[in-house]
């Protein structure tokens, strides 16, 4: 049976299935070795920062986060503010050596593991990276033997954008969305419209929506409806970016790379 190994980014699933199998011998017999850096934009006084994260494991299969030629998709379903972009794994845990090495917007730091339980790498600060969103990103990974093996890995993080308003009032006819473009079509939009139901007051369910990253969508009649018609709304656009690579054979890592309005502020 195939493990699976997903990555959710806010509230909606992108894959492009992978699946492998490794014909050495030994106690990993069958296993595939994944790595997934995940990294965001934070907004401070001084500009933004980034914190990234990665894990790594070994698995018999994998899906991973694709942002490219993503079909507009919509759907319902219920809203859990507790929830943040986490990793979730059937997989055993993996070590990548003793750090990796991460540059970007000219400034360079190194992630290290801090949890012993699931092997997790992070900056050892808590101040972030500063950075520019949109600039290319590359992480040097030490490697380990009997984990994921060494590898150098670059790849775009998401830009900044600008949102228009969004407008109630256009509801019978659609809801327009618009946005600032970005600098070229591998990347999609995650759109988040939070509501609370008809009497109630509390935000409990959500519209998510998947669309090309090309600057405009119009919510179906139905779904605009539904929003408009809310007792109360909020939302959260965001931009993805992803890459998966192979360093060799059945290896991959996945980089997960995300802009979202309104852009969190560091606390």
């Amino acid at each position: 049976m195939t493990t699976r190994f997903l990555v959710l980014a806010t509230t909606v699933f992108l894959s492009a299935g992978l699946t492998a199998c490794n014909p050495a011998t030994g106690p990993d017999a069958g296993l595939t070795a994944i790595g997934v850096i995940v990294l965001g934009a934070t907004s401070t006084p001084r500009g933004y920062i980034t914190t990234p994260l990665a894990n790594f494991y070994k698995v018999t299969g994998a899906t991973f986060l694709n942002a490219r030629n993503r079909p507009d998709n919509c759907g319902f379903s219920a809203f859990d503010p507790t929830f943040t972009t986490s990793f979730s794994t059937a997989g055993a845990p993996a070590l990548a050596g003793g750090g990796i090495a991460t540059t970007v917007s000219g400034h360079t730091d190194s992630l290290k593991v801090t949890s012993l339980r699931n092997f997790t790498y992070r900056l050892l600060t808590a101040t972030g990276i500063a950075f520019t969103p949109g600039d290319s990103v590359k992480f040097v990974i030490q490697g380990n033997a009997n984990g994921y093996p060494a590898y150098t890995v670059t790849g775009r993080t998401a830009e900044a954008f600008t949102l228009g308003p969004i407008d109630l009032t256009k509801a019978s006819t659609g809801i327009p969305i618009t946005w600032s473009l970005p600098a070229d079509t591998n990347s999609a939009m995650l759109i988040s419209l939070r509501y609370a139901p008809s009497g109630s007051a509390t935000i409990t369910q959500q519209i998510s929506c998947v669309v090309r990253d090309d600057g405009f969508f119009l919510l179906p009649i139905n779904i605009s409806n539904v929003y408009a018609n809310a007792t109360q709304q909020t939302f959260s656009v965001q931009r993805l970016r992803t890459v998966v690579s192979s360093p060799s054979g059945n290896n991959f890592i996945n980089i997960v790379s995300t802009f979202t309005v309104p852009t969190p502020t560091a606390p």
